[in-house]
């Protein structure tokens, strides 16, 4: 990552692309304030869970081993977002499921569609629907269970 960028998102793009791809992928375009509160969210923590040492402060290895084995301190703000966060996405689970269980219903009432899709065709969709689902679930549950635990 360019230099310009700051030390928290240095850190932190993977948690956002995680998080980001299947909220943008099931959500972005019927559920734009919903997208747009989780993005929020995943940026807000990434940048509460990443702090840049001060200038000059140096540890070494070990200090730094023993330091994140004794001691876990997370804010109350960073396991409140952490519980936001885990809602937004169980949230956008519940609206995608419900989105997908819809069109999937429609396209079964419609016989004509029905006769020209494929069976590949109407795996794939089913197993997108499911792994569209599942993302969201275990994203929103990970949250969930790092916010109340305070981890």
């Amino acid at each position: 990552m360019a230099a310009f960028a700051p030390f928290w998102l240095q850190k932190t793009w993977p948690l956002i692309a995680v998080c980001g791809v299947p909220l943008a992928a099931t959500s972005a375009k019927h559920e734009k304030a919903l997208f747009m509160l989780g993005t929020g969210l995943t940026v807000l923590l990434s940048k509460l869970t990443y702090v840049q040492p001060a200038d000059g402060t140096s540890l070494a290895a070990a200090d730094e081993k023993a330091a994140l084995d004794g001691v876990l301190l997370t804010s109350a703000g960073n396991r409140l977002v952490r519980l936001a966060h885990g809602a937004c996405f169980l949230l956008a689970a519940l609206q995608f499921t419900r989105r997908w269980a819809a069109s999937t219903r429609d396209a079964e009432a419609n016989t004509a569609a029905q006769e020209q899709r494929s069976l590949a065709a109407s795996a794939a969709w089913t197993a997108l629907g499911w792994a569209g689902t599942l993302a969201l679930c275990y994203i929103g549950s990970k949250m969930f269970s790092t916010g109340y635990h305070g981890q």
